[in-house]
């Protein structure tokens, strides 16, 4: 592994584990109150690993769905993690298999986000780096989720509501230098967007999602994207 191009990716994932942080903290909350043990909130972040994913999973937890309904919910919600894997996976061909399947559990939002802003990146080098991103990103949810675990109860709701907004924030910084040069991209933002905020609840999530890489299919040329 290139150790230049991996300590680059660490110090890039630093702009995401600001916006974790202060996300996982509000995460090991709303999981604490919803019935959950420490260990068990601190395992979801660990293997689960999916910010979005985890909040309605938990909400659900707490309601009394089905362990199937949480898991169709959730899968549904990550299913474009496939897309955002076979991007980034396409841009490491050089890469061994094995090695860029391994590398595929760390995409989330933000981390696609961040390494595909450098268009020109490719191969080996590309994967050191990414490897960097993602395992920043992954420490910097799961060390704040141990500290939600820890503190959560000492902090005051509205407070909790503020940092579960952080995230949101981090991704719109991160994803609005690119939508200003790919301006197709932007109604499907608005679309899936428009959706979500509609009908409200993880429902609205998984609709959106739907919704807006629908449009997607129709409005995005291959020029389109970054």
């Amino acid at each position: 592994m290139d150790l230049k191009e991996f300590k680059k990716g660490l110090v890039l994932s630093i702009s995401v584990m600001t916006g974790y942080v202060p996300v996982a903290i509000a995460y090991a909350a709303t999981a604490l109150s919803t019935g959950l043990t420490p260990w068990q909130t601190i395992a979801m972040s660990l293997f689960v690993y999916t910010g979005a994913g985890q909040m309605a999973a938990v909400v659900m937890i707490g309601q009394g769905v089905s362990l199937t309904g949480i898991t169709t919910a959730v899968f549904i919600m990550n299913l474009r993690h496939v897309i955002m894997s076979t991007v980034v996976m396409e841009r490491m061909r050089q890469t061994p298999l094995g090695i860029r399947v391994l590398l595929s559990l760390g995409i989330t939002d933000e981390v696609f986000a961040l390494e595909t802003a450098d268009s020109s990146a490719s191969g080996s080098s590309n994967a050191a780096c990414f490897a960097g991103i993602a395992l920043g990103a992954w420490g910097s949810w799961v060390l704040g989720t141990c500290l939600g675990c820890g503190i959560s109860t000492m902090m005051p709701p509205k407070l909790m509501t503020a940092l579960s907004i952080s995230l949101y924030a981090l991704f719109i910084s991160i994803l609005t230098p690119q939508i200003r040069r790919h301006l197709p991209l932007i109604t499907v933002v608005l679309i899936s967007a428009a959706i979500s905020s509609l009908i409200g609840s993880s429902q609205g999530i998984i609709i959106g999602s739907l919704a807006g890489a629908a449009a997607g299919v129709f409005l995005v040329k291959e020029e389109d994207l970054p």
